[in-house]
């Protein structure tokens, strides 16, 4: 939590450092094991797991753009704003970059504090 100059609360989401390296190094090994499943096991080959870890890599890759999530975040926010039911917040997109997101700040319960009920 975080306030602006002008005095609104905010949730600030940082990204951690070195997050695109670990990404890389991550994504290298689902490319190898893909490559040796292809490879290796004719059953995986009509599921194309080469094709599955790059659409993965691409989907991540923009997922760790904060200015992209921003506005899609956004997007939500405009399409829910006279909701009485459901409640996204306000992005402040001056305020976002690519590594850090910059939201409204919405007070509420934890979710795991309830327990589950059968």
């Amino acid at each position: 939590m975080a306030k602006l100059r002008t005095g609104e609360t905010v949730a600030v989401k940082v990204q951690r450092p070195n997050i695109n390296q670990i990404f890389e190094s991550d994504i290298d090994i689902l490319y190898y094991i893909a490559n040796l499943a292809e490879k290796h096991i004719p059953e995986l080959k009509d599921y194309n797991s080469i094709a599955i870890v790059n659409e993965f890599e691409n989907y991540t890759k923009r997922e760790l753009d904060y200015n992209i999530e921003g506005r899609n975040i956004d997007v939500f926010y405009k399409n829910f704003v006279g909701s009485k039911i459901i409640k996204i917040p306000k992005v402040f997109l001056a305020q976002t970059s690519k590594r850090v997101l910059t939201m409204e700040y919405i007070d509420g319960v934890n979710i795991n504090k309830y327990k589950a009920t059968k």
